[in-house]
């Protein structure tokens, strides 16, 4: 009986899981940010973003390291889906001094197939262990499609969450979302390596 019980809750954890894959993958977005460097020479930054809707149009939350480089701030950025019917160019981008978030913004409202309303963000806060699921476009993952890991809240370090769940270089900007309540917990935007294992961490969205 109680392996019985085990599986059916495993099936239930795993429709939840799809289920939350498929609702948010269409806010997710794979960014390609331009610097021009102190050589005259084009840089391209490869991360994700996550779409949202504000007073004055669509916007794309992501980290402020995807569009902040040593050499100045992105002036353009070109917006892309999984789906690749979508394809946009914004030079609207501002950075959060005290926080590692920046916002690429477009100055009209975009029809994102799937994408409905603001993003909802999570209201309370993760307990350790609770799980999480990490959606974005990282340099090593699926060249076309979106990618998704999961994992736990391991623990709390500073301002960031810290989660087990597998975040590559390019998942940077993408969605942390908690299982438990199908909101956006924050953004995966940093990895330390360990002498074991690599722990990301999830800045927080509020």
């Amino acid at each position: 009986l109680e392996a019985s019980v085990e599986g059916y809750q495993q099936k239930l954890e795993s429709r939840d899981i799809v289920k939350i894959i498929n609702d948010w993958s269409p806010r997710v977005a794979r960014l390609q940010c331009e610097f021009i460097n102190s050589l005259g020479q084009t840089i391209t930054s490869k991360a994700s973003g996550v779409a949202t809707f504000v007073a004055t149009g669509t916007r794309f939350i992501t980290n402020k390291h995807v569009i902040s480089k040593d050499f100045g701030v992105s002036k353009k950025c070109n917006i892309s889906f999984a789906t690749g019917n979508t394809k946009l160019e914004a030079t609207l981008i501002s950075v959060i001094e005290e926080k590692d978030l920046a916002y690429v913004d477009m100055n009209k409202y975009v029809n994102l197939p799937g994408v409905v309303g603001a993003v909802k963000t999570c209201v309370d806060k993760p307990v350790i262990g609770d799980q999480v699921v990490i959606l974005g476009y990282p340099s090593v993952g699926a060249e076309e499609g979106i990618t998704a890991t999961e994992g736990i809240v391991s623990g709390i370090d500073d301002d960031y969450y810290v989660t087990s769940a597998k975040i590559e270089q390019g998942n940077s900007g993408g969605a942390a979302i908690l299982v438990k309540n199908n909101c956006l917990l924050g953004l995966p935007t940093l990895v330390v390596a360990g002498k074991i294992e690599s722990l990301a961490r999830i800045l927080p969205i509020k």
